[in-house]
């Protein structure tokens, strides 16, 4: 457990975003707290509907990344990429199946 005097400095450097509807308190530093405040005033969003939208976006983005470091890693195999691209090459003849392509 840290010292009393670490935990003092981090309340004394941090700054809680208000509670949601279950009660639970974030402790944020008072710099993000203070971007946040000024995102808030400037979009007119609420404080916590963009801490929501920070939180979704970055989840977006471990997906994209993780997606990404996949296809990479199967790219070194080349088997595997292969079967990958025989099986894009199969479903695309289905793509505009009973569609006519538009110009």
């Amino acid at each position: 457990m840290p010292p009393s005097s670490t935990r003092t400095e981090r309340k004394s450097s941090s700054r809680a975003a208000s509670s949601n509807r279950t009660g639970s308190t974030l402790r944020i530093p008072d710099e993000t707290h203070t971007t946040l405040k000024a995102l808030a005033d400037e979009t007119g969003e609420s404080m916590q509907s963009l801490v929501a939208l920070a939180v979704e976006q970055m989840r977006r983005q471990r997906i994209l990344d993780m997606t990404n470091s996949a296809y990479a890693e199967m790219r070194e195999d080349p088997a595997e990429w292969q079967a990958e691209i025989d099986e894009r090459e199969a479903w695309d003849v289905a793509l505009f199946d009973g569609f006519e392509e538009e110009h």
